[in-house]
């Protein structure tokens, strides 16, 4: 399970028993996660294996170690299952029946730069864009939410050269998973009439209005600026060079680039530019991809590197790459699981999700191995609000009893 409380309270998951109830048909743990995910998945395949009134073939039951910070147990799997079908007893929405789901892999861009003293004509400005939804890079990238790294470049961008706007330090993101929802800069400008904007006009200002254009595709995020000048003694880059950077992070790729053509709505392949930070003298930028498909996850990271090389950046290698699970539409496995989730369930979904499952992994070491996921109603996993509705885990149950009972052989 994830081991997460919130801040006031006192417990320890060595030792410490979770203290359950049940509300309204839900239940929760008090001031901690309640670890549904994965205990119930864990639980329903102990049950079938010691329920001696169900009819099943020969079953295995894999417990993978670690899942939730990176896949490593599956990851570290060799060839040893013996098993055509994988239930893949992880989803948290009762009736959706999962078929595919995405892999992926980090990369990193690198690039050092020179830096020198800023002269009289330049006033410096700390930026703050903040208030984007942000969200899971995986889950919700479909949605097209701002990207707020990529927002606060295109404000720089907008600048003329002749204001020769020369970067300090940046800095947004938190996450190789998650959409960043802010984004800081320090940066200064050429203020000589005519050169940051118009004679008589405050830069101050300038950058607000230009941050409210770029806003406008993104007006249903409630997002603001924050901007003041500031006094600094530090160093900054050249223009030339802080140029480099803003035209690099606005030519990184972000959102959806392939959606499939036999699940509906499902994000076959992305890209996000997570995290932001100024290191030193060297800027340092975290992306991560995402595909079903593995051929598209080595295509997507040989685009990273030909952008780095054109830009003078470093590319690193895949850092952390998992597998991607493809749909195989004409599975048996599909209609068998259809059909048994229609027996208990008026909400029958199939379904594909953009994020990574441990099911990825087994099947790259298990060619030919067929499999979909399923799971009762959880929500809020990984947070103390986490609950799991009760009504659905008995049902869940039945429908891994029917499809243990149809694939007899």
């Amino acid at each position: 399970m994830v081991c997460v409380k919130s801040p006031e309270v006192v417990h320890d998951f060595h030792k410490d028993p979770l203290k359950l109830r049940i509300e309204d048909g839900w239940l929760k743990a008090t001031g901690t996660t309640l670890g549904a995910d994965n205990g119930v998945g864990v639980a329903m395949g102990m049950a079938a294996a010691l329920d001696k009134n169900l009819k099943h073939g020969p079953i295995e039951l894999l417990f993978t170690s670690d899942e939730e910070i990176g896949l490593i147990g599956a990851s570290a799997l060799k060839t040893c299952l013996k098993s055509k079908y994988l239930l893949n007893l992880d989803s948290e929405d009762f009736g959706d029946i999962t078929i595919s789901c995405a892999g992926g892999f980090r990369v990193t861009f690198e690039k050092e730069f020179q830096r020198s003293a800023l002269e009289e004509a330049y006033k410096v400005y700390e930026v703050h864009v903040h208030g984007y939804l942000g969200g899971h890079s995986g889950v919700e990238i479909n949605l097209h939410r701002a990207n707020a790294i990529k927002q606060l470049a295109k404000v720089i961008n907008q600048f003329p050269a002749k204001a020769e706007a020369r970067i300090i330090s940046m800095v947004g993101g938190t996450a190789h998973n998650a959409i960043p929802a802010f984004c800081k800069a320090t940066f200064a400008l050429k203020t000589c009439s005519g050169c940051a904007c118009q004679a008589g006009c405050n830069p101050e200002n300038k950058i607000k209005d230009l941050f409210a254009l770029i806003h406008e595709a993104f007006k249903s995020e409630k997002a603001s600026i924050d901007v003041k000048q500031i006094e600094t003694k530090e160093q900054a880059f050249s223009a030339a060079d802080s140029k480099n950077i803003i035209n690099t992070l606005i030519n990184m790729p972000h959102g959806p680039l392939r959606v499939s053509q036999d699940v509906k709505d499902f994000v076959e392949t992305s890209f996000a530019t997570t995290v932001l930070e100024t290191r030193g003298n060297v800027m340092h930028i975290l992306g991560s991809g995402r595909s079903c498909h593995e051929q598209e996850l080595d295509y997507l990271y040989q685009q990273c590197v030909a952008l780095a090389q054109l830009a003078g950046w470093t590319a690193s290698e895949q850092l952390a790459r998992y597998a991607g699970w493809p749909a195989k539409m004409d599975s048996p496995l599909i209609a068998i699981t259809e059909s048994a989730t229609k027996k208990f369930s008026d909400h029958v979904k199939i379904c594909a999700i953009h994020a990574g499952l441990e099911a990825g992994m087994i099947c790259k070491c298990h060619p030919g191995m067929d499999a979909i996921s399923i799971g009762p109603t959880i929500l809020s996993p990984h947070s103390p609000q986490e609950r799991c509705l009760i009504d659905t885990v008995g049902k869940c149950y039945e429908i891994v009893a029917e499809i243990l009972k149809s694939i007899i052989v």
